[in-house]
């Protein structure tokens, strides 16, 4: 591609490993005064859903630890800046609790669901504040690597007048 492009590394989900594997994949492709917008973290900070409506009490495990999320993510913005071009790390888009509980529990049974929100301990909320903190990891990367971290929130907005 021509210089001055940008790129927009993002797959509904993806999660900081693939988004790694991507970025070396194509990294040929990216130059020097290039733009790279990446967006992670919410495939990463997801679960098993199924798993845990099934098995409450077992231990289970965001897609991506946040320790391997914060390594993988700044070894990203490093290779993108290594190769001269400019990364900008966008927010996580917001994320309404009970449309999400929904979707995860769609076709549930009630006892599953019920075990689902235990696991939450009976606040929905608990997987907004969640993708938060890899919102907030994102965000201190973007800053450690004197890069651009821009808030996207108001372009989901319903309130945007």
């Amino acid at each position: 591609m021509k210089k001055g492009s940008t790129y927009y590394f993002l797959r509904p989900d993806a999660t900081v490993t693939e988004g790694l594997a991507l970025v070396e994949s194509r990294l040929a492709e990216i130059n020097k005064g290039d733009t790279v917008l990446l967006e992670f973290g919410c495939g990463d900070c997801d679960y098993q859903w199924s798993q845990i409506a099934a098995f409450p009490m077992l231990h289970h495990k965001p897609n991506t630890d946040l320790d391997q999320f914060s390594a993988y993510y700044g070894r990203i913005i490093g290779i993108i800046k290594s190769v001269g071009a400019r990364p900008v790390v966008l927010s996580l888009p917001p994320l309404d609790a009970e449309n999400f509980f929904n979707d995860i529990s769609r076709g549930m049974d009630s006892v599953r669901k019920a075990n689902l929100l235990s696991w939450l301990g009976g606040d929905i909320c608990s997987v907004v504040k969640l993708r938060e903190t890899y919102n907030q990891c994102a965000f201190a990367l973007a800053n450690a690597a004197g890069v651009e971290f821009r808030n996207v929130d108001c372009a989901f907005s319903a309130d945007r007048s």
